[in-house]
């Protein structure tokens, strides 16, 4: 479970921000929710985001874009009540053979969520699945 009461109660399983390049996430499960309560805003795996813009943080002093070269594959994500997969400002990003399993989706419904019109993603080989309960 990844949840936070604070601030803005946005949560992420991981995530890699702040100018950072060459990520890999790789054969990751990620349960979003199965244990706490419900609410919050939870997202699973992110490149890119909000938080740690300090241009010190950065290398050369930029942080933009958030994230350069990312590569996501081969990963199991559950349960979010937000995006499955998070993208943010996240350039040349490889989003391949991922099994993303039900969003909620409380602001949106995305499995993939690419954000903003500097991100850039090759997504290939996915499979999103949407589970109901009665």
């Amino acid at each position: 479970d990844n949840y936070k009461t604070a601030s803005d109660q946005v949560s992420y399983a991981a995530f890699f921000k702040a100018g950072s390049r060459d990520g890999l996430m790789e054969a990751n499960l990620v349960v979003c929710a199965k244990r706490l309560p419900t609410g919050g805003y939870r997202r699973g795996l992110s490149f890119g985001g909000g938080g740690n813009t300090t241009a010190s943080f950065c290398e050369n002093n930029s942080c933009s874009p958030l994230h350069h070269n990312g590569v996501m594959k081969n990963n199991i994500v559950i349960n979010c009540s937000e995006d499955l997969v998070y993208l943010n400002e996240s350039q040349n990003t490889k989003v391949y053979n991922n099994t993303l399993i039900n969003t909620s989706g409380y602001t949106s419904t995305y499995a993939v969520d690419l954000q903003f019109s500097s991100t850039t993603a090759e997504v290939k080989n996915n499979a999103m699945i949407s589970m109901c309960y009665e």
